[in-house]
């Protein structure tokens, strides 16, 4: 009578065949595995199985493969559309149809037309200033390095690098988040000069009343005026 009042009070219990019990004694945790599919408790932490795992790592993969490789065609493409129309002109859709992706691609990655073409700029200017940074590092004179970076400004305006940067400063001055960012990229070659500065400062003996800083402001506006008369 009391084992029967008990299994009342315990409520109904699930059936379990035959076979189940078989399957969960066989898969129980002593023996170390459950049924394929099914997630493994230990500790309070659940472990998906490793086939499911592996699956969704390689699908997350794939998904910032064609992500990172979109956004590297639309600055490929917002390149190439700009250094034919200036930035004015540059058409958002023109250079989704050049990229081969949805016009929303760029909404996405880079949120408007100048948060693309900026981030082309700098990710062109970070290559370029670490081009810069390893080449006066060079152990050789001061002089050779100075004459191969003259060197490097012919091909910088060739490649339609210079013309992306002026097109850039001119757009700044109407968009004063655009003109920090501006006034930073701007700002990296002025610190690579300014060391170069500072380095023949020692060997020339001083620019007079002139510090390196003030050196380097005169001779980058004589490089930005260089450029936009070309």
């Amino acid at each position: 009578m009391a084992t029967e009042l008990d299994r009342k009070a315990r409520g109904p219990e699930s059936p379990v065949g035959l076979e189940d019990a078989h399957r969960i004694a066989k898969h129980s945790p002593e023996n170390g595995e459950l049924p394929e599919g099914r997630a493994q408790m230990s500790g309070g932490a659940t472990h998906l199985p490793s086939g499911k795992s592996n699956g969704g790592a390689v699908k997350a993969e794939e998904r910032s493969a064609k992500a990172e490789a979109a956004r590297a065609s639309l600055l490929a493409a917002a390149k190439t559309c700009l250094l034919e129309v200036g930035f004015a002109n540059l058409s958002t859709r023109k250079v989704a149809e050049a990229a081969g992706v949805p016009l929303s691609q760029i909404h996405y990655h880079f949120g408007s037309k100048s948060g693309m073409v900026l981030a082309l700029l700098k990710a062109e200017n970070d290559r370029l200033i670490d081009r810069q940074r390893i080449m006066y590092a060079e152990d050789r004179p001061l002089s050779a390095r100075w004459k191969k970076a003259v060197e490097f400004l012919e091909e910088d305006m060739a490649s339609g690098y210079v013309r992306l940067l002026h097109e850039m400063m001119a757009a700044s001055w109407s968009d004063p988040e655009l003109l920090e960012d501006m006034r930073e990229v701007i700002g990296t070659w002025q610190q690579v000069l300014t060391d170069v500065a500072e380095e023949a400062e020692e060997l020339v003996g001083g620019y007079g009343p002139f510090s390196p800083t003030e050196i380097v402001t005169l001779v980058g506006a004589i490089f930005i005026g260089g450029e936009a008369s070309c």
